[in-house]
């Protein structure tokens, strides 16, 4: 019986051990898929900020990009209203110097 007694202990203490084993291995199991799920969530918490900066970031270059165009737009406005000036300027010019040279053959004659 004593036999039959230490066997039971020992299978007892086998079962134990595996049961032990299967304890650890499920814990580990858990306690990774937790580290994952924590990872994957602390990944996608820092894409969506990212994601969010990008896009303010991209509205700021917008509008800054939209106001400059609005400033070229002006300035090339007023380039072609001082080309007009000038255009209008150089024809009153060359207009006098005709008049100025038409009076001075007028004199000369």
């Amino acid at each position: 019986m004593l036999k039959s007694s230490k066997a039971a202990t020992a299978e007892e203490l086998l079962r134990l051990r595996e049961d032990m084993r299967t304890r650890i291995d499920d814990s580990e199991v858990r306690t990774h898929k937790q580290f994952s799920k924590l990872l994957d969530d602390t990944t996608q918490a820092i894409e969506d900020s990212i994601n969010a900066n990008l896009v303010a970031q991209m509205k700021e270059l917008d509008i800054a990009t939209k106001d400059a165009i609005q400033r070229i737009n002006n300035l090339d406005a007023q380039a072609l209203v001082h080309a007009e000036k000038t255009q209008r300027l150089e024809e009153a010019a060359a207009d006098h110097i005709d008049l100025i040279e038409s009076l001075n053959r007028k004199v000369d004659k």
